[in-house]
């Protein structure tokens, strides 16, 4: 796993309390601590006002000093029908844009494909469009970078943004099938790989994630809701229901006959991808290093097309509510104590409950302490080894910073 720098700045590290002392340093420098990192054009916000004497202990982020430091990556979806390639796409494009601040963007191959065909043509069409994703610069990086490193011209700023993704996916596998991009042999993934080793500008990492299922449930449940999405859109009559199962099935099979697994015979070792089967039943990993893509493969193990069900919450009435002030962190009034007694018997009689029997829950909190304090009375029992409702703090949840 790639080093990486905690960026952060924590209030109460001087002897009141308060943050110590600055030192003289030349403008838009970082000050360095021994445990943490902040941009010097932010430290006036960590500091008490009149108007905000209870300010945020971390300041915005600022994106030139986040995470994978302007990593291109190109991630392409395999598989047989009906396995989940564009719920997967969809799911991995929001985690990354959320947890990891990555320009995420899909491109369904299908999108590029013309009624005669034109394998050629959309070949180009969509490599065009990926150049221009993956190759174009993150202007607010470049402008934030000003005040991080100094000077424009500095070298630092260069592709300094948090990433660009590109996620390849085809939304009907059989169309998309004979397509270069569909990746659906191995002729077709090395092409795509020495496609993308023709930009110059960038240097870009391939990764192909391919879903297995071998459990017909799953199969079975995944084909049920394909067939009842085209019912609901209109293409499909509600009483052709299992005769559209059917003929899905059909599909499958034909398409299995010319579809070329990842091989796992040393002919692909050179490739980086990930295999999941049944959703992280079991998962097999090649040639994968760097955070991202280690990052990637924790989430992907844990992602499934079982429906759940997520309950948000406000937090409780804080001291600025009573105020009328944005932003700050402000403890919680009575008012909002009792809203949190409230919460947490209503999590243990409701969000930890499916029909009767306790189910596993999580708990996500911002990193503020009017939501951390509403969630304080939630109970958080040992479940078969699981921790109930145990509170995952996450900075992605704090309000839009509200100005100063």
């Amino acid at each position: 796993m790639a080093n990486t720098t905690e960026v952060s700045a924590e209030m109460g590290d001087g002897p009141d309390g308060s943050l110590p002392e600055a030192t003289h340093r030349a403008p838009g420098t970082v000050e360095e601590r021994p445990d943490s990192y902040h941009v010097d054009s932010q430290r006036h916000l960590l500091q008490p006002t009149d108007s905000n004497p209870l300010p945020t202990s971390v300041p915005p982020p600022i994106q030139a000093l986040s995470g994978i430091m302007g990593e291109r990556h190109v991630m392409v979806m395999l598989g047989l029908p009906c396995r989940g390639k564009s719920f997967t796409a969809r799911r991995l494009q929001k985690y990354l844009q959320f947890f990891h601040g990555a320009n995420c963007q899909r491109f369904d191959v299908c999108d590029y494909l013309s009624p005669e065909g034109g394998s050629e043509e959309s070949f180009t069409d969509l490599y065009d469009d990926l150049q221009k994703f993956l190759t174009k610069d993150d202007a607010k990086a470049h402008t934030n970078m000003r005040y991080a490193v100094g000077e424009l011209d500095d070298p630092r700023k260069k592709n300094v943004d948090s990433g660009r993704v590109a996620v390849l996916y085809a939304s009907n596998s059989t169309r998309a099938f004979q397509e270069t991009w569909s990746g659906s042999s191995k002729e077709r993934r090395r092409m795509i790989g020495e496609q993308l080793e023709q930009l110059k500008e960038v240097r870009v990492k391939l990764i192909f994630v391919e879903l297995m299922c071998t459990d017909e449930r799953i199969v079975h449940s995944n084909l049920a809701r394909k067939v009842q999405s085209l019912a609901t859109n209109g293409e499909m009559d509600e009483q052709q229901l299992e005769a559209g199962i059917l003929e899905w099935k059909k599909k499958i099979l034909d398409y299995q006959r010319k579809y070329v697994t990842m091989q796992e015979d040393g002919s692909e070792d050179d490739l980086s991808y990930i295999k999941l089967i049944n959703f992280g039943q079991k998962v097999i990993t090649n040639n994968m290093h760097g955070y991202l893509p280690m990052r990637i493969v924790q989430f992907l193990s844990n992602i499934h097309t079982k429906p759940h069900s997520i309950y948000l919450s406000r937090h409780g009435q804080s001291e600025y509510n009573v105020l009328g002030k944005l932003g700050g962190n402000p403890p919680l009034t009575a008012y909002g104590r009792m809203y949190a007694q409230n919460l947490g018997k209503f999590a243990a009689d409701v969000v930890c409950k499916e029909s009767g029997e306790t189910v596993p829950a999580r708990l996500w909190t911002s990193s503020l302490q009017r939501t951390i304090e509403t969630a304080a009375y939630i109970e958080h029992p040992v479940i078969g080894g699981w921790l109930q409702m145990a509170n995952r703090v996450y900075r992605n949840l704090d309000e839009i910073f509200a100005g100063e």
